[in-house]
């Protein structure tokens, strides 16, 4: 670029000019070239970083697409179970309201009360039935609590097992689940779970409250039943000592007969690992109820029996049919939910208890049911 071209001729004047002219212009394409060349380095470096980038983008997109069909497909396998279990929870609630619920326990207790206080007079064969009645609101509403309380464990159970299915069923795409905040979808039966617990513990606590005022009021009547019998005892002749002693042959064999009943259909102490109850004792129990049979179903008996045993007679028939299998009923029940807190029982148990019931041995039965719910994990 420092070359002049100051010739004397025109010639030489006009190749000088050329030559300066490709020379110019060799530099003007040299340093185009270099430009296309840098340009060139700076987008192919734009694109890299552009892959780095969009690369991983695109297939986290596509893992993504392919995780949520896999999990849709679970979810769709479970459909049928998850719409049946929530309709069994409707229709759980729903009985719950009718007819636990609307069943007012302070309305029970005022009517514990009332009965109670229905015979003040000097009657003492009143007040014995009167001790009768109060049971007997007692085990009604029993019957009512523990039987919803069992739809309730049994219910959660099955909401447990499923919730597991789906969790397993989802199984390599766990990570995924929890990463992108769907973990909701893994226990679809969240909420309804923790509404079956109120239900649990309202009927619970309504056992224990009614359980307390049926037991005071029976303590008051026994009080009143034991003053009335000393005043017999004080008062009266040695005929009317006669007849002291006749009552309180009837009120003491109605008491024994009270009492055995009582303990025939009371539900024996519960398993602390899996809170369901134990059959062993209530069996025993029924046993002992129906023991009374050989005296009452004898003639003639004697006439200070007959109240306790017409009392007998009433309860017989349902004794009888716990007994002879009534109580094991609910034991496959029960070892569905002992499985969905602790995986399976062994096969082996399960047919042995299947080959005792089958034979109607249930005594054997109840045995292995007992066993299973004191071990710390069923085998």
């Amino acid at each position: 670029m420092s070359q002049t071209c100051n010739k004397e001729d025109v010639i030489s004047q006009k190749e000088c000019l050329h030559s300066l002219t490709r020379t110019l212009q060799t530099c003007i394409d040299g340093a185009n070239k270099a430009t296309e060349n840098a340009n060139s380095r700076v987008t192919n470096i734009v694109k890299d970083k552009a892959k780095a980038v969009v690369g991983p983008l695109t297939s986290d997109r596509d893992n993504g697409l392919v995780a949520l069909s896999r999990i849709k497909g679970v979810l769709a396998a479970h459909e049928g179970s998850t719409k049946a279990t929530q309709q069994r929870f409707t229709a759980l609630v729903e009985d719950f309201k009718q007819n636990v619920k609307d069943r007012d326990e302070a309305v029970i207790q005022a009517h514990v009360r009332e009965v109670a206080a229905s015979a003040e007079g000097t009657d003492r064969l009143r007040l014995v039935a009167v001790l009768s009645d109060l049971e007997d609101i007692r085990q009604e509403d029993l019957f009512v609590t523990r039987s919803l309380r069992d739809r309730c464990l049994a219910l959660k159970s099955w909401m447990a097992y499923l919730t597991k299915s789906i969790s397993k069923g989802i199984g390599q795409d766990l990570a995924f689940v929890k990463s992108h905040g769907l973990a909701g979808m893994l226990d679809p039966f969240a909420n309804l779970s923790s509404i079956l617990d109120k239900i649990i513990g309202y009927v619970d606590n309504r056992e224990k409250s009614v359980d307390e005022t049926v037991t005071a009021m029976k303590e008051q009547v026994a009080i009143r039943i034991e003053r009335l019998r000393r005043i017999e005892v004080e008062k009266e002749t040695a005929e009317t000592l006669k007849t002291s002693a006749y009552l309180d042959s009837v009120q003491k064999f109605y008491g024994e007969i009270e009492d055995a009943k009582y303990a025939a259909f009371k539900e024996g102490n519960k398993s602390v690992r899996t809170n369901l109850p134990y059959y062993g004792d209530q069996l025993a129990a029924l046993k002992r109820f129906l023991a009374y049979g050989g005296y009452c179903n004898s003639n003639p008996k004697p006439k200070w029996m007959e109240s306790g045993c017409l009392r007998y007679s009433s309860f017989e028939i349902n004794a009888k049919k716990l007994a002879s299998g009534g109580l094991v009923k609910n034991i496959q029940l029960r070892l569905d939910i002992i499985d969905s807190q602790d995986r399976d029982i062994a096969p082996a148990i399960r047919q042995k208890l299947k080959d005792h019931i089958a034979n109607r041995n249930y005594e054997d039965a109840i045995k292995l049911y007992d066993t299973i719910l004191a071990m710390e994990k069923p085998l």
